[in-house]
């Protein structure tokens, strides 16, 4: 019992080490997985996912129809909003242009084509004027940033060496901002139409 006795006091201290090492792993861990091997913050964003459970009549509801097309639409804007930061960070050298090709191929490129491909959906299902009039203009929208997103990395950044061809890409910017001016401008107008939904 003396023993025992002896060295609970080492055996607490133990325990105190086991539990700050623990607590020292769970503070620093997500750090460090956010770092990439070339010393760059990683992108720890998942890639979108291709399908989104729905139900099957969704499209024959207005207010939901809006809703997901503009759900859709602001977080393409978002991820125009990081890849513009990508490629402003990229002319500075802050980081690599690495960046940019994984924000367009990664999340920009599939949310484009999800959008697309809602507007298609909802097209297809003869809806009523607003419904049509909305899926149009939100289509009409993200095609040709679609275009100009999958450009940036073919044309524009070569997909092997991640150079960059500079006067593609002053033609290329002098394009993206007015496109995605669109999208902002069918956003915009899209929560009037909402509105306009008939009850």
């Amino acid at each position: 019992m003396r023993r025992f006795l002896t060295a609970l006091p080492y055996l607490f201290l133990g325990l105190a080490v086991v539990i700050a090492g623990w607590m020292v792993w769970s503070i620093i861990a997500p750090t460090w997985e956010g770092i990439d091997v070339d010393g760059e913050s990683a992108d720890t964003t998942s890639t979108v996912a291709a399908t989104t459970t729905r139900p099957a009549d969704w499209v024959e509801s207005c207010e939901t129809v809006m809703e997901t097309l503009m759900d859709e639409g602001w977080a393409i804007s978002e991820e125009a909003g990081d890849l513009r930061q990508a490629t402003a960070d990229a002319q500075e050298g802050v980081h690599s242009w690495y960046r940019a090709v994984d924000i367009a191929e990664d999340r920009l490129i599939p949310r484009l084509q999800r959008l697309i491909d809602s507007a298609e959906q909802v097209l297809a299902a003869d809806p009523d004027t607003v419904s049509r009039i909305g899926a149009t203009a939100f289509r009409d929208a993200a095609t040709p940033l679609l275009a100009q997103a999958q450009d940036l990395v073919t044309a524009v950044i070569d997909p092997e060496t991640v150079e960059v061809d500079e006067d593609a890409w002053i033609a290329w910017w002098a394009e993206w901002p007015q496109s995605l001016q669109q999208l902002t401008n069918v956003l915009g107008r899209s929560l009037e139409s909402t509105r306009n939904c008939p009850d």
